[in-house]
């Protein structure tokens, strides 16, 4: 099958994903954004806070039309909504991927929203990659047939389990992400200092403009700031941690929490985390609504050491199922 995919940027946690595609299918990918992103792409603003990037990628106009599926990766874009329509025009099996209903949620009337329930009425499927996308898709667009419904896909390769080597003084908590408001830290970081005993530790990894501000209320060495650590290194702190904490505020996804759980630690997640409803019923899983101190104690409590952790329905591997299924799909859309 050739296949055309249009996304934004292509962050490390995708890469293994497109080349298992290309395994088995002609893949083509087109990027709006940056050719490959560490951690997100810079937006612009054009109406209120619709999330665009003005790039329309028009060399694909040429060879757009020799291809037998287009898959674009959401609706908040301009080259997204571009594509999209070209296909429906040219009768093209299409679907769109929906991963996060962060921007989603800023846009609960108006001319924003309007277009995003057009575009969901109009695109042919559309593959959902969580439960809370899965819902706001069925309250966007009303047809339950035309969802094909899946984990987000993971690369478990560079997070293996290891046996715990018993070496540990305390309990060491872990941070992964950027040091940005929007992410919790300042709260993540009181949180600790309330409830950890004196031999308890807490890893930040990651780099911002929050980390600066942040250290200055750290009361003592417990605290240790890593800076930025390559994704293929990531595992070996994750490895030396019992518990993983996801503070965020209002965030797309959460790819750390299934990071930390290949690796056997427990995950405390905020509820404003779009991976949150995946995750909650997995084995050493604490959600938190407001209270992130009580979560801190309880992951301690439930999860005292690393232990394996099945995740396998969040496998990449499971990515060209829902594609057959989501082209198959499709095909019968484009011809009614």
């Amino acid at each position: 099958m050739k296949i055309l995919w249009v996304t934004n940027s292509v962050y490390p946690y995708r890469e293994s994903v497109l080349e298992y595609i290309r395994s088995a299918h002609s893949l083509d990918l087109v990027t709006l954004g940056a050719e490959k992103s560490p951690g997100g792409v810079v937006h612009s603003s054009w109406i209120g806070k619709f999330k665009y990037r003005f790039r329309i990628p028009f060399r694909t106009l040429r060879h757009l039309r020799s291809k037998e599926y287009i898959v674009v990766g959401g609706w908040d874009s301009i080259g997204y909504i571009f594509i999209i329509f070209l296909a429906i025009f040219y009768r093209i099996p299409h679907s769109m991927l929906f991963e996060s209903t962060l921007d989603s949620r800023n846009h609960q009337r108006g001319f924003v929203s309007s277009i995003r329930n057009l575009v969901f009425r109009k695109v042919s499927t559309i593959v959902t990659l969580s439960e809370l996308s899965y819902q706001a898709t069925l309250h966007y667009c009303g047809e339950k047939d035309k969802i094909i419904k899946s984990k987000n896909w993971f690369d478990p390769l560079n997070f293996p389990f290891l046996e715990d080597d018993g070496l540990k003084v305390g309990y060491r908590y872990i941070y992964l992400g950027r040091l940005i408001p929007q992410k919790g830290i300042e709260r993540m970081v009181k949180a600790f200092y309330e409830i950890a005993n004196p031999e308890d530790s807490l890893y930040v990894v990651g780099e911002g403009p929050e980390k600066e501000r942040v250290e200055k209320i750290c009361l003592d060495g417990r605290v240790v700031f890593l800076g930025s650590v390559e994704h293929e290194r990531l595992s070996y702190f994750l490895n030396k941690s019992q518990a993983l904490i996801f503070p965020t505020y209002n965030d797309v996804y959460g790819f750390p929490c299934l990071e930390a759980l290949s690796c056997g630690l427990g995950v405390v997640v905020s509820q404003q985390a779009g991976i949150w409803k995946d995750i909650e019923d997995l084995p050493g899983v604490i959600t938190f609504d407001r209270d992130l101190s009580s979560a801190l104690v309880q992951i301690r409590e439930v999860k005292a050491t690393r232990q394996f952790i099945d995740i396998s329905d969040f496998h990449f591997t499971k990515v060209l199922e829902t594609l057959n299924t989501a082209f198959e799909k499709s095909k019968k859309f484009i011809a009614s």
